[in-house]
């Protein structure tokens, strides 16, 4: 009973979390991922801890087999649950990247015309020092003559 409580209040927070929509500001997504693997690594540390008691209890049991079953089974279930947690984490961190990708191709993009105008009066420079060097080139040739 016990640990279809567990299960149920579980999926019930994870649903709860899928239906909720994250928020778009990427550090509150990392912040929220770096938060679900802290309790995926919480679960999984219980989980052991849990697993290695239920393992020494089984040992003292008359049907020993059957105990750590149970006992690996229940071990297993709580793993699955952190895993779950672990993937929405990642879930999350790989949405806070593509916030932050669009965002700086929104940036670039904006950026454009001013680095378009950057390098036009760069080759102007470039093409007015060029014209200079060949007149005063020519006006030396011209000096010799």
């Amino acid at each position: 009973m016990k640990r279809l409580t567990t299960i149920v209040l579980c999926a019930a927070a994870c649903s709860a979390l899928a239906q909720e929509a994250p928020p778009e500001k990427p550090e509150a997504l990392q912040a929220r991922a770096k938060e679900m693997r802290a309790e995926a690594a919480r679960l999984r540390d219980a989980a052991e801890a849990a697993h290695s008691a239920a393992q020494t209890a089984c040992w003292k049991k008359f049907l020993v087999s059957a105990c750590l079953e149970e006992a690996k089974e229940r071990w297993r279930d709580s793993r699955r649950e952190a895993k779950q947690l672990e993937v929405e984490a990642g879930r999350l961190e790989r949405r806070a990247r593509a916030i932050e990708r669009e965002e700086r191709m929104r940036r670039y993009a904006e950026e454009a015309p001013q680095r378009e105008a950057e390098a036009a009066r760069r080759a102007e420079d470039i093409r007015r020092r060029q014209e200079e060097a060949m007149r005063r080139m020519e006006e030396k040739q011209g000096a010799r003559q």
